[in-house]
């Protein structure tokens, strides 16, 4: 009977130990799932691609922030400085006159050759010629006026050289447009001086007030008030060019009509000498 019982004791041992091993098996399948906070992964480092990418994120979103105003807002910002006003309105002054100048001068050197044909200097076959020296000429005065207005200046250096070289080409072109009307009145040299004249003022001035409206305009809108600038000008060279030719249409002399383009250096003027 003792052995029977210490034989029964033994068995039941085993079955116990074999129960406790399965027990802890099964918990070493499914401890993570019962057990999550018991051991936690181990962190991945993070490499510096992600690094430079998480900055560039960030540098893109202080840039979005940061972005100028649009709208009515901008347009205010931009038109806040006087000096500003001043340069873009010299600027729109001068393209009223110089698209429409060029447009129309070769009608204006037909009409004196009409009348002068036996002079050597500007005859019916050489109109072309007269007119690509008169458009032409504006290079060399538009290189002149820029290497003077980096000298140019006054009031103690208040005043900018831009300013001065393109009042005066402005004044310059002003003074040309009275003339027109008196053209048939020139001999063939005294026109072609004036053809030239008018030729290098009328263009001298555009890049000195281009200067001008990049100096004065809102640093942070310079892009869009330089955009505006040259849309608006661009805008007037429409309704001078259609005014001149509606008026040689009704049979107005060309004299006459190129000298309403004295309107923009007018203004023009006005603008810049109440500034500067």
């Amino acid at each position: 009977l003792a052995c029977c019982s210490n034989g029964g004791a033994h068995k039941e041992s085993e079955r116990r130990g074999d129960s406790t091993r399965k027990m802890s098996s099964d918990d070493q399948k499914t401890g993570s799932a019962r057990c999550p906070d018991s051991e936690a992964p181990p962190a991945i480092p993070q490499s510096d691609e992600d690094d430079e990418k998480d900055n560039e994120a960030a540098t893109i979103e202080a840039e979005v922030k940061e972005q100028p105003p649009m709208g009515t807002r901008a347009l205010r910002e931009i038109l806040a400085d006087s000096r500003f006003r001043a340069a873009a309105i010299g600027y729109f002054g001068h393209m009223w006159e110089l698209y429409a100048f060029w447009a129309f001068v070769p009608i204006l050197i037909e009409r004196h050759a009409e009348r002068h044909g036996g002079a050597a200097i500007i005859r019916d076959d050489n109109v072309a010629l007269t007119t690509f020296a008169t458009i032409a000429i504006g290079s060399v005065s538009s290189a002149i006026a820029g290497l003077w207005s980096l000298r140019a200046g006054g009031r103690g250096g208040i005043l900018p050289g831009s300013a001065v070289a393109a009042e005066t080409a402005l004044l310059v072109s002003f003074a040309c447009c009275l003339l027109a009307p008196a053209y048939q009145s020139m001999n063939p040299a005294g026109f072609l001086v004036y053809l030239l004249v008018w030729g290098s003022a009328v263009v001298a001035d555009s890049a000195q007030f281009s200067s001008l409206c990049a100096a004065y305009a809102c640093p942070n809108l310079v892009g869009t008030a330089l955009t505006l600038t040259t849309c608006v000008g661009f805008s007037v060279t429409i309704v001078s060019i259609q005014m001149v030719g509606a008026l040689l249409e009704r049979g107005w002399d060309p004299g006459h009509a190129l000298a309403l383009l004295a309107v923009g250096p007018f203004v023009g003027l006005g603008w810049s000498f109440k500034e500067w």
